[in-house]
């Protein structure tokens, strides 16, 4: 994200046969600044309120569009024979 670029999605092979896929999640849209935004200014005080009853010890504000909010990990089990 440094240099501008986005982590690219991939499919790791695990040892066992399953796949993990991996995908970032950039903030690219308004919507997702209504809970993961700026509390007072993208956070309505509503939201903030349910966010904090909720989820007590909540890290995920204070995000910019097009920031890295984390990553998407996915893993599907070995196919059967």
């Amino acid at each position: 994200m440094k240099a501008g670029k986005a982590p690219e999605p991939h499919v790791r092979r695990n040892a066992d046969g399953s796949e993990t896929f991996f995908a970032p999640i950039v903030l690219a849209n308004t919507t997702c600044l209504k809970c993961h935004g700026t509390p007072g200014t993208d956070i309505d005080a509503d939201t903030l309120a349910a966010l904090v009853k909720r989820y007590p010890r909540d890290e995920a504000t204070g995000f910019q569009m097009g920031e890295l909010r984390g990553m998407w990990r996915i893993t599907f089990p070995a196919s059967k024979p």
